[in-house]
């Protein structure tokens, strides 16, 4: 976002393009498609659609109906399958996959391990249908096509009955009634209490207060773990959902949180587990993380290995800084920024480095060089003027600290030590300004932020 020329918080319009799931994100790039269409002039406007097998299939973009079951699901599973963490092969991007390619070459996708219990999350409808039986009999048959166009929802009105017919595309006949003839419904033209009686094991009276709705009993919606006041349809199809889940148990020594999805992980993906289970544990300590011996013994065996991964030697560091081993941590982070050397994450995490092991002048030199690759971005900014505050250089800091406030005028962490630099190069009538500012923006502790400024006054910070 652009400041408007004037102000001190007021900005531009923020214009947003291509944030939604347009056609090329299932049907692949469409320039030949469109092209093809704008020499044939019968076709411009999409007339006699191909959708009848008896056509030859358009090689012009993909048709995900017509993919094999694993690269038909890639194109669902692209969004809709994210497991507890998901993490991309050495030197791919998600962003590289395209329809009529497999995401497994692409991704490796971690699941929860099932002792864990299940949990019901927003995005885990795929992890469920491959639990169903429905599924796994199917023979790779059944897929989210099979029950969901992803181009048009029936009305409200007919979605019940839309949704039986799906069912009974492969149920209609399992178990036949002697004497009634079990048919599939045009969608707004049978009542759902008469006319058609799919099989089932449920009395009568119960299937008619459900209108004969399959999904009401095989797929019930259930609460969302991660987002509140949400339910969602349970996607196991299960004969008899219990009424409430089974509670998973502790892990054993020996187990791991994360399973492999859809199979069983295997060594070649060592490298993609590590950084999901350093993912699951980032914020922990190496005493706190109870995998942190597995994940050093793993890590210590896949570097050798992988001298050019990038990823993989990030976690090494974090993993040294996590056991205290800052100057160990900053070689790590050193050999990694010569690689990209203009890289804002890596360079981030290599002044941070520098700064946990007090190396300051190495930190400052790290810190300008992300101010000049990224100069409104207000924590860079505050980060050189921290490092120059901590060597003593007050006044060297503060154009650092303005431009910061100019970015980003709310921020308290800049205005603080604004303060604290005017103070030090002996300009109290302005620290006093600054710091009225700070505490009209604090909604809390301002008596803590009182005694704070009259400690800095005092010569105490």
């Amino acid at each position: 976002m652009n400041l408007i020329a004037g102000t001190k918080n007021k900005y531009e319009p923020f214009a947003a393009k291509n944030l939604g799931i347009g056609c090329e994100r299932c049907h692949g790039p469409g320039k030949l498609h469109c092209d093809e269409r704008a020499d044939d002039p019968a076709t411009a406007f999409g007339k006699e659609p191909n959708r009848e097998e008896k056509k030859p299939p358009d090689t012009s973009v993909v048709n995900p109906a017509r993919l094999e079951p694993e690269l038909r699901d890639a194109v669902c599973n692209q969004c809709h399958l994210q497991g507890e963490k998901r993490v991309e092969k050495e030197g791919l991007r998600t962003e590289n996959w395209r329809p009529d390619l497999k995401l497994s070459d692409f991704v490796v996708v971690w699941g929860r391990n099932p002792v864990l219990g299940e949990k019901n999350l927003a995005v885990g409808q795929v992890e469920q249908l491959h639990a169903s039986k429905c599924f796994q009999k199917s023979a790779g048959a059944l897929g989210c096509i099979t029950c969901h166009d992803p181009h048009s929802m029936p009305p409200e009105k007919d979605r019940k009955e839309w949704n039986r017919n799906q069912c009974l595309k492969c149920h209609a006949n399992d178990f036949p009634k002697v004497g009634v003839a079990t048919t599939v419904a045009t969608p707004g033209k049978t009542d759902p209490t008469r006319g058609i009686i799919p099989p089932c094991s449920q009395p009568l009276v119960h299937r008619l207060a459900r209108q004969n709705d399959c999904a009401a009993c095989h797929l019930p919606r259930r609460a969302s773990a991660d987002i509140a006041h949400t339910a969602l349809s349970d996607h196991r199809i299960r004969r008899k959902p219990p009424v409430e889940e089974a509670q998973g148990r502790s892990l054993l020594p020996g187990e791991l949180p994360l399973v492999g999805f859809p199979g069983p992980a295997t060594p070649e993906e060592d490298r993609e587990l590590v950084i999901a289970l350093s993912l699951m544990n980032q914020g922990m300590t190496s005493t706190q993380n109870p995998l942190a011996g597995f994940l050093a013994k793993k890590l210590d065996n896949l570097l050798p290995q992988r001298p050019g991964d990038i990823e993989l030697w990030t976690w090494q560091a974090n993993r040294l800084t996590r056991e205290g081993r800052f100057a160990e941590s900053l070689l790590v982070w050193e050999r990694i920024i010569k690689t990209k050397p203009k890289e804002e994450f890596l360079l981030l995490g290599t002044t941070l480095a520098a700064v946990r092991a007090k190396k300051f002048p190495r930190a400052l030199v790290l810190a300008k060089r992300l101010a000049e690759i990224s100069p409104e971005n207000a924590t860079h900014l505050v980060m050189v003027a921290d490092i120059l505050k901590t060597q003593g250089k007050f006044a060297e800091a503060l154009p650092y600290l303005e431009q910061a406030i100019t970015s980003q005028p709310a921020g308290v962490q800049s205005r603080k030590l604004l303060v604290e630099c005017l103070v030090q190069t002996q300009q109290p009538d302005r620290a006093q300004t600054e710091f009225d500012t700070l505490v009209r923006l604090t909604h809390s502790g301002e008596g803590d932020l009182r005694r704070w400024f009259a400690k800095i006054l005092n010569g105490k910070p």
